[in-house]
């Protein structure tokens, strides 16, 4: 809890500064997930005996092109204050926050095989109107799911899944009682 509590105070702090939301949005997923594909990195970014100029240009080495000046500023304060194993959990409270201001909702849309252009603009725009905000979809392939889909919006999962239809499927037919 308290980590979140953190969290929330650093995005707040990055959110008030940055005026390129959306870029610098981009820039700071892209940081996290060098994180966490990175493990050497991250072990060496909390290291204690490297200076906070040498983690500095680690994570400059990774990225493809030179990162926005805020986010190197609030890396390198993140790195001062012994703060960066929080970047992933600023990073998403910082996130919500942008899509809260621009009015977007993110939604994970899970699916067997990738949706068609036609069929996925006419899903978003039925979940637009429900909404009533701009619908940006995470997709993921998951074959397991067998058919159908799976929505996922702010806390709410609308399953259409045929695996889930058969798992009530079997769930009912052990309920009958001969």
């Amino acid at each position: 809890m308290i980590n979140e509590e953190l969290a929330l105070r650093y995005a707040e702090a990055l959110y008030k500064i940055i005026s390129e939301k959306s870029e610098l949005n981009q820039e700071l997923i892209q940081a996290v997930a060098l994180m966490d594909k990175t493990p050497n990195l991250r072990n060496l970014l909390l290291a204690p005996q490297i200076s906070r100029e040498d983690k500095m240009s680690m994570i400059r080495k990774f990225f493809k092109e030179p990162i926005d000046l805020h986010l190197e500023n609030f890396l390198l304060f993140l790195l001062q204050k012994g703060r960066i194993q929080y970047l992933p959990a600023i990073a998403k409270a910082y996130k919500k926050m942008v899509e809260d201001g621009s009015n977007i909702i993110e939604a994970k849309l899970i699916t067997t095989v990738p949706l068609d252009t036609d069929s996925k603009e006419k899903l978003r725009a039925q979940l637009e109107k429900s909404y009533g905000k701009k619908i940006e979809f995470e997709e993921i392939i998951d074959p397991q799911i067998i058919g159908g889909m799976t929505i996922s919006i702010d806390n709410q999962m609308m399953d259409s899944s045929i695996k889930s239809r058969l798992t009530k499927l079997k769930e009912n037919l052990l309920d009958v009682t001969v």
